[in-house]
C-alpha cells in the first residue's frame, strides 16, 4: 500500500517543520510517495518536478494538526527525524541533501539519500517514535 503526501501538505511542512517564517525558500514541485510495502506509485503523466520516494524499511510519519481558531501545523517523520524538502534540497534532521536539480528521481532508503541512483549521504541514526496514534 502507498500513501501519498499532496504538494499543499509538503509546502506546510517546509514552514512547520522547521519553524521558519514566510521567508523560507519556497517547496520545489515535489512528488512524494511512501511504500509501506511493495511497490510504489509513480508520478501523473508529464511531471516535471522531483519525485521522492521512500522505500519500504525506512519509517515515515506525518502529523497534521488542525485546530479551531488556530493555525494548523504539520510535520512530517523519516526514521524519527523532522523531514522536508527546500528549494533544491532534502533536509532529514541535522542533514541536508542537494542541490537536486527539479526532473530528479530521489530514492530514501536505509542505505541513505540517492539522487538518480547515486548516493547523496546516509540518512541520520534513527530516532525511536512512539506507535501510531500515540
Amino acid at each position: 500500500m502507498r500513501q501519498l503526501v499532496p504538494l499543499a501538505v509538503l509546502a506546510l511542512a517546509a514552514c512547520a517543520c522547521q519553524g521558519e517564517s514566510a521567508a523560507a525558500p519556497p517547496a520545489t514541485n515535489v512528488f512524494i510517495s511512501v511504500a509501506n510495502d511493495g511497490e510504489g506509485q509513480r508520478p501523473p503523466e508529464g511531471f516535471t518536478g522531483t519525485w521522492v520516494d521512500i522505500v519500504p524499511g525506512v519509517e515515515y510519519r506525518q502529523t497534521l494538526v488542525m485546530g479551531t481558531g488556530v493555525e494548523s501545523t504539520n510535520e512530517a517523520r523519516i526514521n524519527g527525524h523532522a523531514f522536508v524538502v527546500e528549494g533544491e534540497h532534502v533536509v532529514i534532521g541535522p542533514k541536508r541533501y542537494g542541490p537536486i536539480a527539479a526532473g530528479t528521481y530521489v530514492e530514501i532508503r536505509n542505505e541513505g539519500v540517492f539522487a538518480d541512483g547515486k548516493l547523496l549521504g546516509p540518512l541520520p541514526e534513527r530516532i525511536p517514535m512512539p506507535p501510531d496514534g500515540k
